[in-house]
């Protein structure tokens, strides 16, 4: 198991996968919360954003999947795949499941991924005079 959130924000994670012949998940749960975030509901989260490299070899690939079923596939070589520029859109199949890996022969991975649901701030806002209260009324 070879993976590292590299960026996380309360909106977005950016996550590196790499290895030879090896399998790993993340979790929504834990890997993908960020230090000023909760739990609230269900976490659901979309991959917008794949680039990778794979040995060139006939079979060697880096899969994602979710809920046991292979979302995206990335083959030989090089890539890049961009869903929220191309089309304004993201992969969401079973995006309430976490995020497993496997990669045969060697490779690496960079994914970014969207939090659109079950996650909640824990930074509340203050109040800071008498502009806040909707109940007063001030000349």
């Amino acid at each position: 198991m070879a993976h590292r959130i590299l960026k996380q924000t309360e909106t977005l994670a950016v996550i590196k996968i790499w290895g030879t012949n090896t399998t790993g998940t993340i979790s929504l749960a834990t890997d993908l919360l960020s230090p000023t975030m909760v739990i609230q509901g269900t976490p659901t989260v979309n991959i917008s954003y794949l680039t990778w490299t794979v040995s060139s070899a006939d079979g060697d690939v880096v899969n994602i999947k979710r809920n046991g079923s292979t979302v995206i596939g990335l083959f030989q070589n090089t890539g890049e795949i961009d869903l929220s520029a191309n089309g304004g859109f993201s992969e969401d199949t079973d995006n309430t499941y976490d995020l497993a890996y496997q990669i045969i022969g060697t490779g690496y991975c960079y994914m970014t991924v969207r939090k659109v649901a079950g996650y909640k701030s824990k930074i509340q806002p203050e109040t800071f005079g008498q502009y806040d209260n909707v109940n007063s009324i001030t000349e």
